[in-house]
């Protein structure tokens, strides 16, 4: 048929959700593992899937956030970059696929690690009056070379002698 006349199309059929989601993931667990003189580790888990935010900064007015959108019970977000020795404030946060947020926790806090970096070993030192040829392998090494000297010297002058004989 062709034109603006009645079309007829094939019968579809469709179901809907009985009921959108509504219910908020439950944060528990909250802890900080790894922790270093400029990294932490901050892990919780979750009731059901969602992703993972920490909201953090050197006072509980969080400048600072982490974030991953991998859907997940278990959540673990690495922060880098921290000053060695300093308090840190954090709070982490969670949301549904669906989009329902969950409470976030309480305002928590780490102090990261001093800094354990120590000046990097140097080589020893060699004692005054000695040199690298000093010891045991340094003398004969000086012998053997002298040794040599007199080796050939003897060489020269016994084959001098020779000549002379003849």
């Amino acid at each position: 048929m062709f034109g603006n006349g009645p079309s007829v199309s094939e019968e579809l059929r469709f179901t809907t959700a009985a009921q959108p989601d509504r219910t908020k993931p439950v944060i528990s667990g909250v802890q900080f593992l790894e922790l270093t003189n400029t990294s932490v580790l901050v892990s919780w888990n979750t009731d059901e899937p969602a992703d993972s935010a920490v909201d953090y900064g050197t006072s509980a007015y969080y400048d600072r956030n982490q974030t991953s959108r991998l859907f997940t019970l278990a959540h673990a977000v690495l922060i880098t970059g921290l000053l060695p020795g300093t308090t840190y404030h954090f709070s982490v946060r969670s949301t549904d696929p669906s989009g329902n947020p969950a409470q976030a926790s309480p305002d928590l806090t780490f102090t990261t690690l001093r800094s354990t970096r120590r000046p990097a070993a140097s080589p020893p030192r060699p004692r005054a009056g000695s040199s690298p040829m000093s010891g045991r392998r340094g003398r004969d090494s000086r012998d053997a070379g002298r040794r040599l000297y007199l080796a050939r010297r003897s060489t020269v002058e016994g084959s001098r002698r020779r000549r002379s004989r003849r």
